[in-house]
């Protein structure tokens, strides 16, 4: 696998045996290209490695597919078309190394999962290290008492007043809350916000 003029010549090659395991060292071996090549990459080299992806993970197993996606989450840019296949991955494992790295996901493909994908999904993606308000509101309202604790702890989540408040209402771990609160520092940018917060640690106290 000298070059990616190689490997595209011989994709079809392999997608025509039926050795699985064949094709799960090639997808591995892709992968690793991938990631030694991650410094130099063109849009040239993207668009192929789109290519390339698309054609063989598709038919690997979920071992093969979560050794790719755990790879390719620790880089910082990736071929698009992978990226979205899988972040959308039906299974948590595949999915998350994806949607908490910080490869860039457009809000609008973020949104979409959170409100189609399970709790596993929506974890994942209250660890990414920046989240809008838009994409925050969407996990604020569908997550579990784990991912609410996950997304107020995460300092570069945009929380609007409305989900700060929902958060702390809705999360029962009273040390969770607090642990969270505290490390919100953006709740000190604006009166609102600092009412809000007493407002919310008052009610729970009285509760």
């Amino acid at each position: 696998m000298s070059s990616l003029a190689d490997l595209v010549d011989t994709i079809d090659q392999v997608l025509e045996t039926v050795d699985t395991s064949h094709h799960q060292r090639m997808l591995l071996g892709v992968t690793e290209l991938l990631v030694g090549m991650s410094s130099a990459l063109s849009n040239t080299h993207l668009e192929t490695f789109d290519e390339v992806f698309g054609r063989l993970i598709s038919g690997a197993g979920l071992e093969a597919r979560q050794a790719v996606a755990e790879h390719v989450g620790a880089l910082t840019e990736a071929p698009q078309g992978l990226v979205r296949q899988l972040a959308a991955d039906q299974a948590g494992p595949v999915a998350g190394p994806i949607l908490r790295s910080r490869i860039a996901i457009p809000d609008a493909a973020l949104i979409h999962l959170a409100q189609s994908r399970g709790q596993e999904h929506l974890a994942a993606i209250a660890e990414r290290a920046r989240l809008s308000e838009s994409v925050c509101d969407v996990v604020a309202a569908r997550g579990d008492e784990t991912v609410l604790g996950l997304l107020l702890a995460n300092t570069g989540a945009q929380l609007s007043d409305r989900t700060l408040l929902l958060l702390a209402t809705r999360i029962e771990d009273e040390e969770v809350l607090a642990a969270g609160l505290e490390r919100r520092t953006d709740l000190d940018q604006g009166a609102g916000r600092r009412c809000c917060a007493s407002d919310v640690t008052n009610r729970r106290g009285r509760a």
